[in-house]
């Protein structure tokens, strides 16, 4: 009786030692899950901050080559202020001029504090 007794605390101990090892892989599961929670929503916040720097980027690049058409076209209308004026008075050549040079040093000025921005 008594072997059959030694045998069944055994069993008993057993049985407690494999229910407290469930608790722990119990409690573990849980942990991992939160960390995966945790880890989803880094990953969506991760995502978010790249999608917002891809339309920042895209803005500054539009504005960049509104920029630069817009400077080309100053140059263009400059050309052409240029030649008809050397068809025109002095005067008149020296007047389109200044405007068209004040005109061009705010282009460059801008494109200039545009790509110290970059």
């Amino acid at each position: 009786a008594t072997n059959l007794e030694e045998h069944h605390s055994v069993l008993e101990k057993d049985v407690q030692e494999k229910q407290s090892q469930l608790e722990i892989t119990k409690k573990d599961k849980e942990q991992l899950a939160y960390k995966v929670i945790v880890l989803e929503e880094d990953v969506k916040s991760w995502k978010k901050l790249a999608e917002d720097r891809q339309k920042e980027n895209w803005r500054l690049g539009e504005e960049s080559s509104k920029t630069i058409k817009h400077l080309e076209r100053v140059v263009i209308d400059r050309e052409k202020a240029e030649l008809s004026a050397s068809a025109k008075g002095n005067d008149e050549l020296q007047q389109k001029t200044k405007k068209l040079e004040e005109a061009t040093n705010e282009v460059e000025r801008l494109r200039n504090d545009e790509l110290q921005q970059k």
